[in-house]
């Protein structure tokens, strides 16, 4: 009998403790769920905080971009006119100042990367911003830096050639050293031809021209009134335009070597652009000229059909084009 009491204390005991320690447990989970709620809660409140504030500076950036003082499509065209009103009027300016034309391009980088970002955001209703910077091109700034005697960002400058893109369309010009001479715009599609033919038997300028012909490849000037008589010179035909001299005749070898070596930096530079944001929204400023530009005709694409360069580079709102800004090709619909 006494041995049943005790089995039955230690039951009642374990009883107790079990139940003591599911008591415990669920105060844990008790509160840990309260704990859970108030950090969700604070979580929560924490985030609509954020997004209030995110909603707020968006906004604010939105209203920027697009602001009563214009927006950035009417500075981006603003920029582009001081710079095209200091090339036409001021040119010496340019040359003088140190880093101004670089200061000028690189406010326009900046606010066309803003007006890109605003255009892929679905944000330019009715293409307003898009229309505001149309009213002047980006292609100024070659002109820019041509004027103040630099090389346009980018370039490969050697010591007798400088290589640079503009528009889609390779520019070769000569340094002036050893009496190199002359400044050439390459299409894409005579790129491979134009660098074979540095590699050709010089032809008789002489001969071509007596007959007739389109000069291109390269050629030994045997023109006897040409005050470069003797020089080897390379030309090119459209849709590229343009030549190159190699200077005296004697050190001709040194330029003719540099100028075969930029066929692949040349090939980068065409690569880079094609894939660059610059080049894939060529079709979104074209449907934006198109509009204004009635007895004209501006390519779906942006892009001409002969020479595959960027004409909105070189086109603003209102122009009624015929042909080509880039290579003179002229245009039917």
């Amino acid at each position: 009998m006494f041995e049943i009491v005790i089995y039955a204390a230690l039951l009642v005991l374990c009883c107790v403790l079990a139940l003591l320690l599911i008591l415990q447990r669920q105060s844990k989970a008790n509160a840990s769920a309260q704990a859970w709620r108030l950090g969700h809660e604070q979580g929560h409140a924490q985030a609509k905080a954020q997004y209030a504030q995110q909603v707020a500076r968006m906004t604010a950036y939105e209203q920027l971009l697009r602001g009563q003082t214009g927006g950035v499509g009417k500075h981006l065209a603003d920029t582009r006119e001081v710079a095209e009103l200091i090339h036409r009027q001021a040119p010496a300016l340019l040359r003088e100042s140190n880093g101004l034309a670089q200061l000028l391009h690189g406010n326009d980088e900046f606010l066309n990367q803003l007006l890109d970002a605003y255009v892929a955001a679905d944000q330019d209703g009715g293409g307003a911003q898009s229309r505001a910077a149309a009213r002047l091109p980006a292609g100024i700034y070659a002109d820019v830096f041509e004027a103040a005697g630099l090389p346009a960002p980018g370039a490969v400058v050697g010591k007798y050639f400088v290589l640079a893109l503009e528009a889609g369309i390779l520019v070769i010009r000569t340094t002036g050293k050893q009496g190199c001479f002359g400044r050439l715009r390459l299409a894409r599609r005579d790129l491979e031809r134009f660098f074979n033919d540095l590699t050709t038997k010089p032809r008789s300028l002489a001969d071509e021209r007596d007959a007739e012909l389109t000069c291109r490849g390269l050629y030994r000037v045997d023109v006897n009134d040409d005050t470069r008589y003797g020089q080897l010179v390379i030309e090119v035909a459209s849709p590229s335009s343009g030549h190159l001299y190699f200077g005296n005749p004697e050190l001709e070898q040194e330029p003719l070597r540099e100028l075969k070596s930029l066929k692949r930096a040349a090939q980068k530079l065409l690569e880079d652009e094609a894939k660059s944001p610059t080049r894939k929204s060529a079709a979104q400023r074209a449907r934006i000229l198109r509009r204004d530009a009635l007895l004209g005709h501006v390519p779906d694409s942006g892009l001409c059909a002969a020479c595959e360069g960027d004409v909105t580079m070189r086109l603003r709102l209102g122009d009624k084009p015929m042909g080509c800004p880039l290579c003179g090709t002229a245009w039917s619909e």
